[in-house]
């Protein structure tokens, strides 16, 4: 079925309607001159680029195409993210930052271990590991890498509780690892999760600060100002260090919620831009942007950076790539 295209006072398909380049594309927030996407439910527009190859839903002469709120599972967030990923992690050159919430270490531990030993990557942040005190470092440790965690607090007595949440950090043997404690209780405050590494690596190497962080409430006001007082603790002792901040904030960062612009401002106004701009978790509730990867280095250092669906989790993997 065909709808009137208002703007140019003639009919077009949905996916057809690219006489409106002016618009704002709803992953990317750019007006480029660029082929548009529109979707016939909601009439949210898209790039091409941004959305990539979509399968439009050919039959006879109706062609019909709907983004991921209206329909979560027709939309892919960027173009072949499988190649890109696979360019991105094989390079040669460069620093390479991934972050997953891999809901368990324990299940996923050999998949881990098999994409760091077949792949240089220098820092690894996962989230949502479901380790306890009893579960030793060595289950978990990979040759060629420095393991920092941080497990959730026991709450409570049941093992289900103990089970939540968690931190784990895999760092590169090339940098050396000085942790910054936080408070005892971090995560009883406000529900915050996170850890703080400082990393020195060899001759022409930056100094890099790493913050990981773990909010499980959704839309969580307290996690603006506490990743503000991280920010701080991060540069405390060395300024002029990189800082990289990683995690699953569970925020979506596509929004216009309150909470998701003070964020964005806080952010800005620290001198961090997000690394990543797409879709990191596609649900039947729609496709939001909840996982960080967010940096203050300069923007033209950051050669590479995404999100894609490893499949063995119910988050995309965010990555970056440093020069």
């Amino acid at each position: 079925m065909f709808k009137k295209n208002q703007k140019a006072e003639s009919w077009h398909c949905p996916p057809c309607r690219f006489l409106l380049t002016k618009s704002y594309c709803s992953i990317c927030v750019e007006d480029k001159n660029v082929l548009l996407l529109v979707c016939a439910e909601c009439e949210d527009v898209y790039h091409t680029d941004c959305v990539g190859r979509v399968d439009l839903g050919i039959k006879g002469t109706s062609r019909v195409w709907s983004c991921s709120k209206c329909e979560p599972t027709a939309i892919n967030p960027n173009p072949n993210p499988t190649v890109q990923f696979d360019k991105a992690i094989k390079s040669k050159t460069g620093i390479k930052f991934l972050h997953l919430n891999i809901n368990s270490l324990l299940k996923k531990f050999e998949k881990v271990q098999q994409l760091l030993l077949e792949h240089e990557i220098h820092i690894f942040g996962i989230t949502e590991t479901k380790l306890v005190r009893k579960d030793p470092d060595s289950d978990f440790e990979v040759e060629g890498y420095q393991l920092v965690r941080r497990d959730r607090p026991a709450l409570r007595a049941t093992r289900m509780d103990n089970r939540g949440g968690g931190l784990a950090l895999y760092v590169h043997k090339d940098f050396k690892v000085r942790e910054v404690e936080g408070a005892e209780d971090y995560y009883k405050d406000d529900q915050i999760e996170y850890l703080i590494v400082k990393l020195s690596g060899k001759e022409g190497m930056p100094g890099i600060s790493v913050i990981l962080v773990y909010s499980p409430q959704p839309n969580n006001v307290k996690l603006s100002n506490r990743l503000g007082e991280l920010i701080l603790e991060a540069k405390k002792y060395k300024p002029q260090n990189e800082v990289y901040i990683l995690g699953d904030i569970n925020i979506d960062l596509l929004s216009e919620l309150r909470v998701a612009t003070t964020l964005k401002e806080m952010l800005l106004e620290r001198n961090f831009f997000p690394l990543v701009k797409e879709p990191t978790r596609v649900d039947r509730n729609g496709a939001k942007c909840i996982d960080l990867i967010a940096t203050n280095c300069e923007r033209k250092i950051i050669t590479k950076s995404g999100a894609v669906n490893l499949k063995w989790s119910d988050h995309y993997l965010v990555y970056g790539v440093r020069k």
